[in-house]
């Protein structure tokens, strides 16, 4: 997964389905627990930022944090 670029609230809700995926997560020691909240901010094809937002997935309605953030920057792409 290293140098990836991928969303990891996708990649959360891809674990709940794939026992595999997390046995891997878990031996990495820079991973572990897969939880959302954050993902690449890409622009023409070149990541251009990373957002990650604090308790993504750990409390209150999941995912709602990272929605809130793709929001943010969806606005601000517009500019």
């Amino acid at each position: 997964m290293a140098g990836d670029r991928f969303d990891v609230g996708d990649v959360e809700r891809q674990s709940q389905s794939d026992p595999g995926l997390v046995a891997e997560a878990g031996l990495d020691l820079e991973i572990g627990v897969l939880r959302g909240g954050g993902f690449p901010v890409i622009r023409d094809v070149v990541m251009v930022a990373i957002v990650a937002v604090s308790g993504g997935s750990l409390s209150g309605v999941q995912g709602l944090y990272e929605a809130c953030a793709r929001i943010a920057v969806a606005r601000l792409q517009d500019r």
